[in-house]
């Protein structure tokens, strides 16, 4: 999901190059934790990022059953109300300040009993539920192989105090080749312009943006995203 939607816009770390003290920062939308290598050292690390306003992604399928328990007494120490709900697999969320807390178990997405194609469809859907929760706008992006694009946020200008926050998505065609991008935004972003342009040409409908780059083409778009 994060290779079609944010493809140059996550990465991974192993848990012995993580530098903890140093990720404890806002610039980050989420940090996702997998139960298999999660112990109590790390989890601790993970709960205390959450309770600094950090969204934190926590995968259950792994986790040793000291893990659990050390979870659950965790929601019980800090008073804490459990939002559950159900949508392929059980879903548990808490919020804390700025912070989110979303915690899943990705073993009955693995299970689905249905043709590989569906099951996608559905993981889609799942995770895209997941971030419509933590409050994170993006655009759908249909790009051709090779395409990369990234998002950056920047500060509202003096004539922009009607978004929350403005968004930029920067796409560059590195190869010798000719590539199209389909961009669809959502409602709560609203195009503003189209910046830095250089080879390449944009059609624009309602919500939907093409663009024709030619060899080496790259351009920047801002969005602005209107408070929900």
């Amino acid at each position: 999901f994060c290779e079609s939607f944010f493809s140059w816009d996550f990465c991974y770390s192993t848990y012995s190059n993580f530098e903890w003290e140093d990720e404890l920062d806002k610039s980050h939308e989420f940090f996702y934790f997998s139960g298999f290598d999660l112990n109590m050292k790390y989890l601790s690390s993970a709960l205390r990022m959450f309770m600094n306003g950090i969204n934190v992604i926590i995968d259950k399928r792994g986790m040793t059953e000291d893990i659990q328990r050390r979870l659950e007494s965790f929601y019980l120490e800090n008073d804490l109300e459990i939002e559950k709900i159900r949508y392929l697999t059980q879903i548990e969320t808490i919020s804390m300040g700025e912070g989110r807390l979303f915690i899943y178990d990705s073993q009955e997405l693995i299970d689905l009993d249905m043709k590989e194609e569906s099951k996608s469809e559905k993981k889609n859907q799942f995770w895209a539920k997941v971030f419509n929760s933590l409050d994170m706008t993006y655009c759908q992006i249909d790009a051709e192989s090779g395409v990369r694009y990234a998002w950056h946020e920047r500060n509202v200008g003096p004539s922009e105090l009607k978004f929350d926050k403005v968004k930029r998505l920067s796409v560059f065609n590195p190869s010798s080749y000719k590539r199209k991008v389909k961009i669809k935004y959502p409602t709560p972003l609203v195009f503003q312009k189209i910046i830095d342009e250089q080879n390449v040409e944009m059609s624009n409908t309602t919500h939907e943006i093409e663009l024709s780059f030619m060899p080496k083409g790259s351009v920047s778009l801002d969005f602005g995203v209107i408070a929900q």
